[in-house]
């Protein structure tokens, strides 16, 4: 009788630990969701020091390549941390432009969470982009 027991209890909790993981996605998932916060968060970063550069310089950089250090504005990360590929930077016109990055996880899925970005935005497949316009990057 006790053996019964001991060996219902132990599947009563490996169902519960399997329920768990399924819930919440087990630690593959969750590694995912944090590197594509990451890459949301650099990319603000990002958009902000350009957005700084196009201030000061009155003018946006052609390519990822011509963003300097700006006083004030911490360092930023110009490659996914995990493919190490250069986000996507496109000069819209002479005071626009967008960094884009293309996620692990699809963005639209119930249980994403990301970051809060006001200029966030979902373009096709599992691509996202922080864009910048005209008011964000020149003062008269």
């Amino acid at each position: 009788m006790n053996r019964v027991l001991l060996i219902g209890f132990c599947l009563m909790v490996a169902v519960a630990i399997g329920a768990g993981l399924w819930v919440v996605g087990g630690p593959g998932y969750a590694r995912m969701v944090e590197q594509d916060r990451q890459r949301v968060s650099d990319l603000g970063t990002l958009a902000d020091r350009i957005a700084c550069k196009g201030q000061s310089e009155r003018k946006l950089p052609e390519s990822l390549e011509d963003v300097a250090p700006c006083p004030g504005y911490q360092d930023s990360n110009q490659h996914d941390p995990v493919t190490n590929e250069p986000y996507r930077y496109t000069k819209l016109n002479l005071n626009s432009f967008e960094v884009c990055a293309e996620l692990a996880l699809d963005p639209k899925t119930p249980r994403r969470i990301l970051p809060f970005k006001n200029d966030l935005i979902l373009r096709g497949g599992n691509i996202v982009c922080i864009a910048r316009h005209e008011d964000d990057t020149q003062s008269d």
